[in-house]
């Protein structure tokens, strides 16, 4: 957008340098004055003594010369003020003539209805400025007609009007307008069928036009409908027609400006050569009446930061009827029809069909034009069909804008009433970017209705309605299509219609996908969302939330001839309806096979539905694979899918498909009736075929149950059929089942209590019903319901396993017996109480770095760390619960390439101990954040930032040898550092300005090459430290530190203050 305003810009710049050049062209000057008083005889055309006449004046001004006449106050008409033929050849001998008023209120040329005012031949060159031209008549060219360079600046044209070709001006030459107004002028023949040039209420241009902050207001084009084919006049205010020359026309004002066709302005060539560069920029159109639009292209035209508002298309009259839009119409590719309209708002335009026609109530685009819509606001408009836009057999793209409460309204003896925002009708191809359509409303497609291809690309689509549907095509809501849609990245919230709150679908050809697109809130007596009647439905990665409707909640596809659904990786949650929480799917009964939807790898969640159907009601052809559906609910039955009709892919699970036992012979036989995932499926009956015996059952949330009591032993083969109204599932055998009468067990644990850290034994007795121990048997062992292994009973039915526990505490340990063909399961639980006990964790540097830190992960607090001796290349280790790390003889952290902390202490680590380690060549040696941390006898070398870096408070640092680090100890708040070497670094230790009562004493402080100690921080105490060879023993910022009894040695300063 910023670039197209850029090259508006240098556009209105260059050829506002083409008006100053004409007008500073080297020539003398030549004043003439003209004056009521004047005398065409004996005046000489000076100030003192002036001519009467404007003619002349101009008949005494030279080719050659730059020729000012001055025009006194007063009304000058009749003979030599009007006809003037000017006929000069300046071009050639770069002279000009300006005539100059006195004032638009005081200096008046008046035509008297009979005269026209001037004639300009092609060589001459005019400017007129300060004046009013009013009453002038001609058969073409009102006032002027123009075949040179005219420039008009400050002046009123009023009731002015012209037979056929513009009723102030017709322009043929090159014509600049400043600051001007047009008013009350007119072109008063109707425009007969073969008459294709009749028009320009104000002005009619075949030439190069500017205008420039000027204001058209109650002009007019003929217009009425006496004569039978009759097509009236066109450009109420302006006709730019046949025309290859440029135009703009910039800052100005069309009002009340009335015509046949374009109210306001009409852009045409009958050659259709569509040549020049056509702009309109930051301009306002208000109150514009013809029977269609205020502004008509035909050619190639840039519409730019310009207001359309109240605008009416009467859509009456006989002829000719060309169809359009109250603001703008955009019509026939053939003249190269192609507009672009640029940050540009649309309010309270309005299509009045009073007759068929004035389809749009701000922009039509048709037969085969191009319109490009950017960054603009409809608002507010009205027509029968296509509230804002109306596009047939067109092309339309349109990116970032806004349409809010446009409606397609009812008129009298018109039932359909299409599109509250765009209708796109036969053949129309629209794309939609980044917009919102809010509010909008009718009565099919409450914001687009398509019977073309449209493309959506995320966009919004917010509280829009349509009031119902009537005979062949249904209430479409949103997008109602008998063509093809692709919607992505889309947001459709709040909408509501009878049918399809978002999406009505119907026609054999329909072709709609979406992808990656939100449902949210929608409703609808039928399909919450989408409704499908006929044609073909994708969607994928999308989202369906809290919709509402008496049938499908979400969706529903209701067949005809053919409706196919396809859903996948979308989710479908918290959807209700009466029947059919998320979906419903079926037809009339002729018709139920060919109402098909497949749904794969998609999630059904909380959805609700207050009879039958929480998830999915189905009647028709259904397709599931690889769902989730969780917490779905239905009051009548069919919690997550009802089914009347046929699913593919049924699983029938009898009795788990395994062999059973029973214990006295009482069986339940049961079938799990599912989809591929697991998902409950609801209606339709169940055969349990047992050796020659048939038990019938209901399938009732996924299960059909038959009990039956059985004495006799041995093997009894286990099948059945499933089946729907239109379902019959494949027979399912288990050929192994075999039901046996086994004893009873039981399993009891043996109390015992632990201790944290040390071996103790679980120990376990398995009996029979008859208290018989049970011999030679597997006993699995779980700890907190983790399984840690099995043994095997012994003669006394005994099973002993030795374990291990690092956490404390009470645990619930489990021992299970999975039964044999003789003995039942049994299981038995019981706690178990382990004492805390500090532990002693060894690592060393054969583990893996994760390895340790999962060590030191599931250490409890106060364990110790022992780290045996070696390199740990690379090792970070991160400390969060107090611990005691330790070292078994020289373990050297290193790290690699100067990155990373060593050992880092987080604020829960509260007093941690780290002792013993020689670090180096990391970022930071160790970093600690947690509170009366023990830093104690550790090397800390070559580290890029810090050796020690300290933000905890009451830390304790103390034998630690600090050298080669950038800075050698950091710390920040109160702590006690004493008996370290601080050597080779660049600052020694720092204390910064936060640092308060920390105790520094007894350290040696040696060769660091910029500060020794640096003291940012107040109420510090710096005791009997040995310091030397620095730049700066002590560096002093802070306040009311005590520095005593310190040794300085070979400093270039020993204490420095600032």
């Amino acid at each position: 957008m910023k670039i197209n305003k850029v090259i508006i810009f240098l556009l209105i710049i260059s050829l506002f340098s083409g008006v100053v050049i004409a007008s500073e062209v080297s020539a003398a000057e030549n004043n003439i004055y003209v004056s009521l008083s004047g005398d065409d005889s004996s005046g000489n055309g000076s100030s003192d003594n002036p001519y009467n006449s404007i003619g002349k004046a101009v008949n005494q001004s030279t080719d050659s010369d730059k020729n000012i006449i001055y025009l006194d106050e007063g009304i000058y008409k009749g003979d030599n003020n009007t006809k003037i033929e000017i006929s000069k050849f300046h071009k050639n001998q770069e002279g000009n003539i300006s005539i100059i008023g006195k004032g638009v209120d005081k200096t008046y040329i008046d035509g008297s209805s009979i005269s026209y005012l001037f004639n300009i031949s092609s060589n001459s060159i005019i400017y007129l400025h300060n004046l009013t031209i009013l009453n002038c008549t001609n058969i073409n060219g009102g006032a002027i007609v123009n075949y040179g360079t005219l420039t008009i600046t400050n002046c009123n044209f009023e009731n002015n009007n012209a037979t056929q070709r513009g009723g102030a001006i017709w322009n043929n030459g090159t014509l600049v307008i400043n600051n001007s107004k047009f008013k009350n002028n007119q072109v008063t023949t109707i425009q007969g069928a073969t008459n294709k040039d009749y028009g320009g209420g104000a002005i009619l241009s075949h030439g190069t036009l500017e205008v420039y902050d000027s204001i058209f207001d109650n002009n007019i084009a003929a217009n009425n409908n006496v004569e039978p084919g009759g097509d009236g006049g066109a450009g109420g205010a302006i006709l730019i027609l046949d025309n290859i020359n440029n135009v703009l026309i910039y800052n100005s004002t069309f009002t009340r400006n009335n015509a046949r066709h374009s109210g306001a302005i009409m852009f045409f060539d009958n050659e259709k050569r569509n040549q020049g560069i056509k702009t309109i920029d930051n301009c306002k159109f208000e109150e514009n009446t013809a029977l269609y639009a205020a502004l008509a292209i035909y050619s190639q035209v840039t519409v730019s930061n310009s207001i359309f508002n109240n605008n009416i298309a009467t859509g009456t009259g006989s002829g000719n009827r060309t169809p359009g839009g109250a603001a703008i119409n955009v019509l026939y590719g053939e003249y190269g029809a192609n507009a672009t309209i640029i940050n540009c708002n649309f309010t309270n335009n309005t299509a009045i069909n009073l007759e068929l026609g004035s389809e749009a109530g701000a922009i039509g685009i048709y037969n085969n034009a191009t319109a490009y819509i950017e960054n603009c606001n409809f608002i507010n408009n009205t027509a029968k069909t296509g509230g804002a836009i109306y596009v047939n057999n067109g092309i339309l793209s349109i990116i970032g804008s806004k349409f809010i409460n446009n409606t397609a309204t009812f008129a009298t003896g018109i039932t359909r009433n299409y599109g509250g925002a765009i209708n796109i009708n036969t053949a129309g191809i629209v794309n939609i970017k980044d917009s919102s359509f809010i509010s909008n409303n009718a009565t099919e497609g409450g914001a687009i209705y398509n019977v073309g291809k449209l493309n959506i690309i995320n966009s919004n689509f917010t509280n829009n309605t349509a009031k119902n549907y009537g005979a062949g095509i249904s209430n479409k809501g949103i997008v109602s299509s008998l063509g093809i849609i692709n919607i992505t990245g889309s947001k459709f919230i709040g909408n509501v219609a009878t049918n399809g709150s978002a999406i009505y679908s119907n026609g054999n050809w329909n072709n709609i996908t979406i992808n990656n697109s939100s449902f949210i809130s929608n409703n609808a007596t039928k399909g919450g969302t989408i409704y499908n009647t006929v044609g073909a439905i994708s969607i994928s990665a999308s989202e369906f939330i809290s919709n509402s409707a008496s049938e499908g909640g979400a969706i529903c596809n209701y067949g005809g001839e053919s409706s196919v659904l396809n859903i996948t990786n979308s989710n479908f949650i918290s959807n209700n309806a009466t029947q059919g929480g998320a979906i419903y799917n079926a037809g009339p009964s002729a018709y139920t096979s060919r109402c098909i939807v497949n749904i794969n790898n998609s999630n059904f969640e909380n959805n609700t539905a207050a009879e039958r159907g929480g998830a999915i009601w189905n009647n028709g052809m259904l397709k599931l694979k690889n769902n989730t559906m969780n917490n779905c609910f239905a009051s009548t039955e069919g919690h997550y899918i009802y089914n009347n009709g046929s699913i593919d892919t049924v699983k029938l699970t009898l009795l788990k498909n395994e062999t059973i036992k029973i214990i006295k012979g009482d069986i339940s036989l049961y079938v799990l009736v599912t989809d591929d995932k697991g998902n409950n499926i609801s209606g339709g009956n169940f055969t349990f075929l047992l050796g020659d015996e048939k038990f019938n059952a209901i399938v009732t949330e996924g299960l059909a149950k038959y009990d039956l009591s059985i004495t006799t032993l041995g093997k009894y083969l286990l099948s059945g059929e499933y089946y729907s109204n239109y379902t019959k599932g494949n027979l399912i055998s288990i050929y192994t089942s075999e039901i046996l009468v086994v004893k009873n067990t039981s399993i009891n644990i043996n109390s015992v209590n632990g201790k944290r850290g040390v071996l103790f034994n679980l120990i376990a007795t398995l009996k029979d019903e008859e208290g018989n121990p049970i011999s030679d048997k597997v006993v699995k062992f779980y700890v907190n319901n983790v399984y840690i292994g099995n043994s095997i009973t012994n003669v006394n039915g005994i099973a002993k396993f030795s374990y291990i526990s690092y956490s404390y505490g009470k645990l619930i340990v489990k021992t299970v017996f999975e039964g044999d063909n003789n003995h039942i399961s049994s299981e038995n639980n019981r706690g178990v109480n382990v004492a805390n006990a500090k532990v002693i964790w060894k690592v060393n540097n054969k583990m893996s770095k994760s390895t340790i830190q999962s060590i030191i992960n599931k250490a409890a607090s106060k364990d110790i760390i022992l780290f045996a001796k070696g390199i740990y290349k690379g090792l970070t280790l991160s400390i969060s619960k107090t611990l005691d790390l330790r070292t078994n003889g020289t373990v050297n952290l290193i790290g690699i390439n100067n990155k990373g902390i060593a050992i880092k202490v987080n604020t829960n680590a509260i007093g941690t101990s780290i002792r013993g380690f020689s670090i180096q060549n990391y970022q930071n040696g160790i970093y600690n954040k947690a509170k009366s941390v023990n830093i104690n006898s550790n090397k800390i070398y070559s580290n890029a930032k810090y050796g020690i870096y300290n933000i905890g408070k009451d830390t304790l640092i103390r034998e630690n040898r600090v050298k080669s680090n950038i800075k050698g100890i950091y710390s920040s708040v109160t702590s006690t550092i004493k008996y370290n070497t601080l050597k080779n670094c660049k600052y020694g230790l720092i204390l910064s300005k936060t640092a308060k009562s920390v105790t520094v004493y007894i350290n040696t402080v040696y060769k660091n090459s910029k500060i020794g100690i640096c003291i940012l921080g107040s109420k510090n105490k710096i005791l009997k430290n040995k310091i030397s060879y620095h730049k700066y023993g002590i560096y002093i910022k802070g306040i009311k530190n005590t520095i005593s009894k310190n040794i300085f040695t070979k400093n270039t300063m020993r204490i420095v203050k600032r």
